[in-house]
């Protein structure tokens, strides 16, 4: 708690408002004497280093100090590995560590950098940690070694480190024969100065969480496609592995091991990857964070329950899976069933248009001829060859002209009514 907290609490509880300066001067003092004085701590530890090599023989703990001009030694960096971390990592981890460093904020504002590694279940397991003033590359090289001197040669180790340069250039000459990988959320940290847009952040993600290599292929290829600069510009700056594709030491492809280690996971189905499954036989030494199995258990070989949690997690996710799978078929099924109903709807509908056509044709030809028929027997009734009734003997030029004047009106008025039919046909 706080000086702000403890002025707050004593004007709630008390009623009384003191000054903050006072507040902390009392809560310092108090401090110092339930704790001690945060000067005195570093030499306190010392006192650390031969309790916990004396308590756990094998663990790795590291002081290092600087003298000032005055004479005056110095702390200037701390390192340890405990012998429990180092065994963890040595004979149950997956040759992969990963190296980063957190600000402290307290009273003295430093780092804190760690090393840790993967378990059989995917879990983090801490290997080191340590203290130094801030990430330079002498300070990283001189963690770096330790770690070496923890955990031993090692002839496949990947290692996988943020944008630190310093870190980077620390771990090419400490571990020059491991496999280098890069914290891909850094990465885009950095690409976000130089790219923006939702096609960058989008496809870059899923590019680097494919497992399978056209997938990678697919989504890297839109980025591609937005900035072609983008590749020399990744390998320029960040030339390490940083996708899951990249097959690399790092990348899960054993499919088992001795019945004493954790079975290395095996892509399959495409994206899906198992989890893995640790056994321990009855007589097995390695067993870090497991408890024994019963005595009366029938066999030699026993499951755990965070085992049988992985276990029971693989089997709903396939039967999930399954569920998909069956829904997709039956929606698949259903839309293929309802195109072939339109289809045959729509040739069905066709066929009658045709039928409704061809009658239409037959009955406009049948009328035309009827029009033509009588238009042809009223046209004769005008004709002066065939008259129906007995003209006079004797027709006057002004009669005649009347009469072919009647005769040609009544053939136009004829001829629109055809007309007029055959276009409501």
């Amino acid at each position: 708690m706080g000086a702000t907290e403890v002025k707050k609490e004593l004007k709630y509880k008390y009623g009384i408002e003191i000054p903050y300066q006072i507040v902390y001067n009392g809560t310092k003092r108090a401090s110092d004497k339930l704790f001690g004085k945060w000067s005195d701590s570093f030499n306190w530890l010392y006192r650390f280093k031969v309790e916990i090599e004396l308590r756990s023989p094998g663990t790795v703990v590291e002081i290092d100090t600087i003298t000032d001009e005055d004479g005056k030694v110095r702390f200037s960096r701390f390192f340890c590995a405990f012998k429990a971390s180092i065994d963890g990592f040595v004979n149950g981890c997956r040759p992969y560590i990963s190296v980063d460093s957190t600000a402290l904020n307290g009273t003295w504002n430093s780092h804190m950098p760690t090393a840790l590694a993967l378990d059989g279940h995917n879990w983090m397991f801490p290997v080191a940690f340590g203290f130094f003033n801030s990430e330079t590359k002498d300070n990283w090289v001189w963690f770096m070694e330790q770690l070496r001197k923890s955990i031993g040669p090692m002839e496949k180790l990947a290692i996988c480190t943020d944008a630190c340069k310093g870190l980077e250039s620390a771990v090419k000459i400490v571990f020059p024969q491991a496999e280098m990988r890069e914290c891909f959320r850094h990465l885009m940290e950095n690409m976000k100065k130089y790219y923006n847009g939702d096609v960058y952040g989008k496809n870059m993600w899923l590019a680097a969480r494919a497992y399978s290599a056209h997938k990678f292929k697919f989504f890297f290829d839109k980025v591609l496609a937005a900035s072609p600069d983008v590749q020399k510009w990744l390998t320029e700056h960040h030339p390490f592995l940083w996708a899951r594709t990249s097959r690399g030491l790092g990348h899960l492809n054993i499919s088992s091991g001795h019945p004493n280690q954790a079975e290395v996971t095996k892509v399959y189905k495409d994206e899906e990857v198992r989890r893995h499954v640790v056994k321990r036989i009855k007589k097995s030494n390695v067993q870090v964070g497991r408890k024994k199995a019963n005595k009366d258990a029938a066999g030699d070989e026993a499951v755990t329950p965070r085992t049988r949690r992985a276990l029971a997690r693989e089997a709903a996710a396939k039967a999930r899976r399954d569920v998909e799978e069956a829904e997709l078929k039956a929606t698949t099924a259903r839309q293929a069933a309802e195109a072939a109903a339109r289809e045959k709807i729509e040739a069905t509908r066709n066929e009658l248009s045709a039928t409704h056509a061809r009658e239409d044709v037959r009955e406009a030809l049948a009328l035309e001829v009827d029009v033509l028929e009588t238009t042809k027997a009223r046209r004769n009734l005008f004709s002066e060859d065939e008259l129906q009734i007995e003209p006079v003997k004797k027709m006057t030029p002004r009669k005649k002209k009347l009469a072919k004047k009647v005769r040609k009106n009544w053939e136009l008025k004829m001829n629109r009514n055809i007309a007029f039919i055959l276009l409501r046909a």
